[in-house]
């Protein structure tokens, strides 16, 4: 009996011991909560004034914007149409009109205006319209419609992973520093200074989702659960042609100047490589000169250099599409120009062209124009012209071109960008930048005899074809599996990706509901490119990369 009643008070012990300790945690699991709770509130908060000082900092610095458009137009180039009414919440009919786009991929280069030509679910492309780059700045700027590739003293893009830069990022492809709202920017450290902070400090989309992915890549063997990037404009459906070639016996020579300090220009063979290349690709009437040719670690690093030479420091702004009252005492550098487009993957006319180098020469503007996607045309009868093939320039001492292999030749690792410009003076000060961007001797080999075997046929006979083949085959799987989702998307025959209208999907006609589809995709492990990222002016357009092989395309 005693040892029973012994047995009953440890029990009755215990369980008053248990319940204490739920309580406990009971109470902890509470306090846990009302501190998120709070967090959130501060984040909300937080959110709201972010918002409204990048509302005032629009209003302040984006008049200029305004200001090119009527120029533009009074000086007979005209820009795409812009909606007369808002857009209204859902999915729009064919017939709508997408929404403006401008590509920041650089705190170093201003985004620019891109309207876009009417929205398509079927396998016919519409017209196409044109896009105006404009650009601002308290002193001088550099404006650029869109690309990923980011110039001087901005953050780095995640493709550029981005021509894409695309733009403002370290100085390449996003947004004011502070980061679009939701991303949380990380406070001063006393070990930086005040640039080294602001570098550190932007929190663009892009940066954000191609570290997630980096972190964490899909493969189907080794990490079937990982992420599938749609986001990053990189063609992913061509390592098997360029393993083959890359291997041959041609690529694996190495002699004492490759291993040398080189001209920082380029070796000379490279130069001269490009100049035949452009010459033959482009078009040109007269072959090229190998002296006008520069090449750097990348066309981001020629972005840089660039923005170095033909800007003053802290002249750089990144304003976003919407027109506001025009700004006082600005002075606009430049217009950078990329076709075929990114993100709308529209390619220009050379009436359009023709256009947009004649308003930049009457206000003594340069013009970079990037033609980093020039040969990543999949459809037939649609053709490209280069400014380089045109029979004059209206300045040539400031129009300047780009184009480096990470696109057309699906090597975005590779980081090989070239310029050709014809003004000396441009490419003297560049040349004095050059030994911080350099590419290593083995690689400018590499490189040379890739583009010298269009005499062999490798290139016109079995890249280029193949390569056109495969992104039109993927082009055709993304853009039929959105037309079965009933989502609208922009039908075009170039390029990596297609711009697609998600806005039915929104909780609500905002940028904070677009963020919030976007984490959405990241949270199932899909990284795509929200409208933000480019400086859309409507919420709800999203860059779907399609450059993929057939597997990830389907999972993703």
């Amino acid at each position: 009996m005693a040892a029973s009643t012994g047995l009953d008070r440890a029990l009755a012990s215990f369980l008053n011991w248990q319940r204490a300790a739920e309580e406990r945690l009971l109470s902890l699991e509470e306090a846990r909560l009302d501190r998120e709770e709070q967090a959130e509130e501060r984040r909300e908060r937080q959110e709201e004034r972010r918002g409204e000082l990048e509302r005032q900092h629009e209003l302040r610095l984006l008049g200029v914007f305004a200001g090119a458009l009527a120029a533009v137009k009074d000086g007979g180039v005209t820009p795409a149409s812009t909606p007369t009414a808002p857009p209204q919440p859902g999915p729009p009919t064919p017939a709508q009109t997408a929404p403006t786009a401008a590509h920041k991929e650089s705190t170093a280069v201003t985004s620019a205006l891109a309207q876009s030509p009417s929205l398509t679910t079927s396998a016919t492309p519409p017209t196409s319209s044109s896009s105006v780059a404009s650009a601002s700045s308290s002193s001088s700027s550099v404006s650029k419609a869109s690309s990923e590739t980011p110039p001087a003293g901005s953050q780095p893009p995640t493709e550029s992973p981005l021509s894409g830069a695309a733009l403002p990022g370290p100085g390449t492809p996003e947004g004011p520093q502070s980061g679009p709202p939701g991303l949380e920017a990380p406070g001063p450290s006393p070990y930086l200074s005040k640039r080294g902070n602001s570098v550190r400090g932007h929190q663009g989309i892009l940066q954000e989702g191609f570290a997630r992915y980096n972190a964490d890549r899909h493969h189907q063997q080794h990490n079937p659960d990982g992420f599938i990037n749609l986001g990053t404009s990189e063609n992913k459906l061509c390592f098997d042609l360029l393993h083959s070639r890359l291997t041959q016996p041609d690529m694996l020579h190495i002699d004492p100047p490759l291993l040398q300090y080189p001209d920082w220009k380029g070796h000379g063979f490279l130069r001269r490589a490009v100049a035949d290349f452009l010459s033959h690709y482009c078009g040109s009437r007269c072959p090229l000169d190998p002296d006008n040719v520069i090449v750097m670690n990348g066309c981001g690093s020629l972005f840089s250099a660039i923005a170095a030479v033909i800007c003053d420091p802290e002249a750089f702004t990144h304003p976003s599409p919407p027109p506001t009252p025009p700004t006082q005492g600005v002075m606009v550098r430049g217009v950078i120009l990329v076709n075929p487009h990114n993100p709308l993957a529209d390619i220009y006319t050379p009436q359009e062209m023709a256009g947009f180098l004649e308003f930049a020469k009457r206000y003594e503007l340069h013009a970079i124009v990037d033609e980093v996607y020039m040969l990543t045309i999949f459809q037939e009868k649609v053709s490209f012209q280069s400014v380089l093939g045109m029979d004059s320039l209206p300045d040539p001492q400031r129009t300047h071109v780009l184009w480096g292999f990470s696109k057309d030749f699906a090597m975005a690792g590779i980081r090989v960008g070239t310029l050709y410009t014809e003004n000396t003076d441009l490419m003297e000060a560049l040349s004095q930048l050059a030994n911080l961007h350099g590419v290593p001797g083995s690689t400018q080999h590499q490189m040379a005899q890739l583009l010298q075997d269009r005499g062999e046929h490798w290139i016109s006979e079995v890249f280029l074809p193949e390569n056109q083949r495969r992104l039109k085959t993927s082009h055709g799987y993304v853009a039929a599996e959105l037309s079965r989702l009933g989502v609208p998307y922009l039908h075009r025959p170039a390029c990596f990706y297609l711009w697609a209208d998600l806005r039915k999907y929104l909780g609500e006609a905002s940028f904070s509901a677009e963020l919030s589809l976007w984490r959405v995709f990241l949270r199932h492990k899909v990284v795509l490119s929200c409208g933000q990222a480019f400086s859309c002016s409507t919420p709800g357009w999203f860059r779907i990369v399609f450059a993929d092989e057939k597997h990830p395309l389907e999972l993703g």
